[in-house]
C-alpha cells in the first residue's frame, strides 16, 4: 500500500511521479503551440514568406523562448515532489544579484553562444549534422576530447544524475 507522501501515480513507468507528467504535458503543449504559431513549410514562391533578416530574427526569438520553456520546465523533471518545484519557479520572482551571479554568467555565455551560433549556422544551411562528413578520425577524435571534458568538469557523487534516482 502506497503512503499519502508518495507522489507515485503507480500506472506510470518505473516510480515516476507527477512531476515527469507536468514535464511531459509542458513539452506537448507548447509542441502544439510551436508548430500551430511557427509553421515550418513556407513555399519558395509564397508571397507570405518573411524577408531573411525577419525571418532570422524569428528564428532567433523562438529559439531563445524554447530554451528559456526548457530550462523552466526542468524544475518539474528535477524536482522531488510538485511542491517543491513549485517553490523553485516561484523563488525565481525573488531575485537578488549576488556577486557569484557574473561569473556564471559569464561561464553560462561562455558555453552557450557558441552553441546557439551553431544551431543558428545549421539551420540557415539546412544541414542537421555538423560533422557528418568528416573522417572517422576526426570524428572519433572530438568524441574522445568531449569525453575526457566531460569527465574533468562532471560532478561529484553530492548531486548524481537525475536518472539514478529510478
Amino acid at each position: 500500500m502506497e503512503s499519502s507522501e508518495d507522489n507515485d501515480p503507480g500506472w506510470l513507468w518505473h516510480g515516476a511521479n507527477w512531476t515527469f507528467v507536468i514535464f511531459g504535458a509542458i513539452h506537448g503543449v507548447v509542441l502544439g503551440l510551436e508548430r500551430r504559431l511557427f509553421p515550418t513549410a513556407v513555399k519558395p514562391g509564397d508571397a507570405a514568406q518573411p524577408r531573411p533578416v525577419i525571418a532570422f530574427l524569428l528564428l532567433v526569438g523562438q529559439r531563445i523562448l524554447t530554451f528559456n520553456i526548457f530550462c523552466l520546465s526542468l524544475a518539474f523533471f528535477r524536482a522531488t515532489s510538485l511542491h517543491a518545484a513549485i517553490q523553485f519557479l516561484s523563488g525565481l520572482s525573488n531575485f537578488v544579484w549576488r556577486s557569484e551571479y557574473a561569473s556564471a554568467l559569464f561561464m553560462l555565455s561562455i558555453f552557450s553562444m557558441p552553441l546557439f551560433a551553431v544551431d543558428l549556422l545549421l539551420e540557415a544551411s539546412n544541414q542537421e549534422y555538423p560533422f557528418a562528413n568528416a573522417s572517422y578520425a576526426f570524428r572519433t577524435g572530438l568524441a574522445t576530447v568531449a569525453l575526457v571534458l566531460l569527465t574533468l568538469f562532471s560532478g561529484n557523487a553530492f548531486n548524481a544524475f537525475v536518472y539514478f534516482r529510478f
